[in-house]
C-alpha cells in the first residue's frame, strides 16, 4: 500500500496534473490472460470503428465533391482540396488523442479478425500442397468434380535456379552444396507431436432451433482421434464462450489436418452441424512464421 501511495504522489508531482496523472498502473497480481485478451479485443474494435468512420467520412466528402461538379473548375479544385486537407487534419487530430487517452496499461496481444491462413497465404511460404487426382476410367469420370477425384496430396517445393550458384552464396557458413537453394530444410521423417487446441469462443452462430437459438458444443477431429464435447453443450446461445483446451497426440505427416466443428445439440434425432473449419497443422509446423505457438514480445504477467 505504501508503495502504491508513493507512486501516486510521484505522478501527481510530475507535472501536467490532470486525470491522467492520477491514474494508477494496474496491479499485475489482479491480471490474467483473459484480462490481456479482452483488452486486446477492445483495442481491435476501436481500430475497426475508426476505420469505418474514416471510410464513411471519405465517402461523404466524395459525394459532396460530385454534387459540386457543375461549378467552375478552379472553384471545384479549391473545394476538393479543402475536404482532403480537412480529412488529413481530422485523421491526425482525432486518433492521436484517443491513443493517448487509451494508453496501454498492459501489454496487449496481436489479434487477427480473420483466419491466419488467409493472412499468411495458408502458410505455404516454402512448403506447397499439390492435389493428386484419380485418373479418368470412363465417361462417368468426366462429370466428377476435382474434389471428388482427389486421392491424396503431395507437399513439396519447386525451385528453378541457375547453376553454378553465385560465389557469395557458396562461401556462406554452413552452406551445403547438395541442397542448392534449399538450405536448412527439415527432415521428412515422421514427427510425433502434441497438439493443444484452445477453443475460446464462437460469434454469430447460425440459429439451428425453432426458437432462433442453438445449443452449441465442440467437436474436434485429428487423424484417428475424434472428440465430441457433447455433455458440455451451451444452451440457447449464438455467441457461446467455451474457454476450453484439448490435448491430442498426432504424427506428421499422416495426421496433420485438424477439423474443429460446432454442432447443435438435439435431445431427439441427430445433431446438426452449424459450421466447421480445417487447419493444416503441418504447414503451420514448418512455416517460418512460427504459427505453432504465439511468442510474447513482452512478458508482463
Amino acid at each position: 500500500e505504501e508503495e502504491k501511495e508513493r507512486k501516486r504522489k510521484k505522478k501527481k508531482g510530475g507535472g501536467g496534473g490532470g486525470e491522467e496523472a492520477e491514474e494508477e498502473e494496474p496491479d499485475e497480481s489482479m491480471l490474467d490472460w483473459w484480462s490481456k485478451y479482452f483488452a486486446s479485443i477492445e483495442t481491435m474494435k476501436e481500430q475497426l470503428r475508426q476505420q469505418e468512420a474514416a471510410a464513411a467520412e471519405a465517402e461523404e466528402k466524395e459525394e459532396m465533391e460530385i454534387g459540386e461538379g457543375s461549378k467552375a473548375l478552379g472553384k471545384h479544385k479549391e473545394k476538393s482540396k479543402a475536404p482532403k486537407d480537412d480529412k488529413k487534419k481530422k485523421q491526425q487530430s482525432v486518433p492521436e488523442p484517443l491513443e493517448k487517452k487509451n494508453k496501454q496499461k498492459i501489454d496487449e496481444l496481436k489479434v487477427f479478425n480473420k483466419e491466419l491462413e488467409s493472412e499468411f497465404d495458408s502458410f505455404e511460404d516454402w512448403l506447397h500442397t499439390f492435389n493428386l487426382l484419380r485418373g479418368k476410367i470412363g465417361d462417368n469420370e468426366d462429370n466428377a468434380t476435382e474434389e471428388e477425384r482427389i486421392v491424396g496430396r503431395f507437399k513439396g517445393s519447386l525451385c528453378v535456379y541457375k547453376v553454378p550458384l553465385p560465389e557469395d552464396l557458396l562461401r556462406e557458413a554452413g552452406y551445403d552444396p547438395t541442397f542448392g537453394m534449399f538450405q536448412g530444410i527439415p527432415s521428412n521423417d515422421p514427427i510425433n507431436v502434441l497438439v493443444r487446441v484452445y477453443i475460446v469462443r464462437a460469434t454469430d452462430l447460425h440459429p439451428a432451433d425453432i426458437n432462433g437459438k442453438a445449443d452449441p458444443y465442440i467437436a474436434i477431429r485429428l487423424g484417428k482421434t475424434d472428440i465430441k464435447d457433447k455433455e458440455n453443450y451451451i444452451s440457447k446461445q449464438l455467441n457461446p464462450v467455451f474457454g476450453k483446451s484439448f490435448d491430442i497426440e498426432a504424427t506428421f505427416p499422416m495426421e496433420s489436418m485438424l477439423t474443429v466443428a460446432v454442432y447443435d445439440w438435439d435431445l431427439v434425432g441427430t445433431d446438426d452441424l452449424i459450421g466447421e473449419t480445417r487447419i493444416d497443422l503441418e504447414n503451420r509446423f514448418y512455416s517460418k512464421h512460427r504459427a505453432t505457438c504465439g511468442l510474447a514480445q513482452a512478458y508482463a504477467m
